[in-house]
């Protein structure tokens, strides 16, 4: 993965969230890994453990998904049924207890923008928010 710091595009979600430092790159990028690799082979009961309890999902033109039932039944409904993911240019910029990530996801034949947000709890670092669009 490629690393870079766009701290102008993600200092909203950093401002007043932030606590003493546990971020460190190389951890977040090994969950992201992880979850990214369950979604790929589909292993959707593996992947829905990398979220926080009350994770929220966007995906475009459709209502927000909260939780882990509800995230899981998207999963298994929608992904499942969407063909193949890749991803490509990815970025991570962590800091305190929340990490930014960002790529450019295929989804079958569609592009999208990701834009994942993770938080720091219980001495792991969990999938909190992702939100995905077709702006690309």
């Amino acid at each position: 993965m490629t690393h870079c710091f766009r701290s102008a595009a993600f200092a909203v979600v950093f401002v007043g969230l932030a606590a003493p430092a546990v971020a460190d790159d190389s951890t977040v990028e090994a969950v992201i890994d992880q979850w990214t690799q369950n979604l790929v082979v589909k292993d959707y009961d593996s992947w829905v453990g990398y979220w926080t309890a009350d994770g929220l999902l966007l995906p475009p033109d459709h209502p927000p998904v909260t939780g882990h039932d509800a995230i899981l039944a998207y999963a298994k409904d929608d992904f499942a049924s969407a063909g193949d993911f890749s991803f490509s240019d990815w970025t991570i910029e962590a800091g305190g207890r929340l990490a930014v990530v960002t790529n450019d996801i295929k989804w079958g034949d569609q592009p999208y923008k990701q834009v994942i947000v993770l938080r720091h709890a219980d001495d792991a670092w969990k999938v909190h928010i992702v939100m995905f669009n077709t702006g690309v």
